[in-house]
């Protein structure tokens, strides 16, 4: 049988601060400790937690207190990764797609993309990226897909040779094109660049496929 669960008076303070909606900032300027200590506490907390039984009705409050703070921190985590993962393809100079590689629908998309072939995010996202090819070479593209994926994790980023992309306007333009994937998931970074293009021609060819669109 397990022990009871048991906290320090450091360990309670900052749990119960934690377990009020403090953020951990908060609770550091509250305590007057560093922040860096307000995670160091957490992580001793979620130790003492796990290794310990629950036999009290404290104990079983506590147990679901730790469970809310905890998805609250890892939903702040995902949130704060994809703001960072936002800003980060929306500084790229190149046009960048997110895709989930399993179904091949758009994730996201950064400004330059968009630019590029003239859509709005409501027009890419969550539509499946053969809709920028051209229709006779939808289906191919489907298996080229899967097998990039199986090979995946035996490179870090693999080069491709140009492909012809499909505008709003019905143009098709030849694009330079990269590919990566995650390892955690089956996500797709597409990154690209229409071959030979300079930042005037890709800028004045984002404002013909804007006014195309409109």
């Amino acid at each position: 049988m397990g022990m009871a669960i048991r906290l320090t008076k450091r360990q309670l303070a900052v749990f119960e601060l934690l377990g009020g909606g403090l953020s951990p900032r908060e609770v550091s300027f509250k305590l007057k400790i560093p922040e860096a200590e307000v995670t160091e506490v957490w992580s001793e907390i979620a130790i003492r937690i796990q290794s310990s039984e629950a036999v009290s009705i404290a104990d079983f409050g506590r147990v679901a207190t730790y469970d809310r703070i905890e998805r609250q921190r890892l939903e702040a985590e995902l949130w704060a990764s994809e703001a960072r993962l936002t800003a980060l393809m929306d500084t790229a100079p190149e046009a960048v797609f997110l895709i989930d590689g399993r179904s091949g629908r758009i994730l996201k998309v950064n400004n330059r993309a968009l630019l590029l072939l003239g859509y709005s995010p409501r027009e890419l996202l969550h539509q499946p990226m053969e809709m920028l090819l051209a229709e006779n070479l939808r289906t191919k593209h489907v298996g080229l897909r899967n097998g990039f994926l199986a090979s995946v994790r035996k490179r870090e980023m693999g080069y491709h040779p140009p492909i012809l992309a499909l505008t709003k306007s019905g143009q098709m333009i030849e694009l330079d094109i990269a590919l990566t994937a995650t390892a955690s998931t089956d996500d797709v970074m597409v990154v690209c660049n229409p071959v030979g293009a300079s930042p005037k021609a890709l800028a004045e060819h984002g404002e013909n496929e804007r006014q195309a669109g409109t």
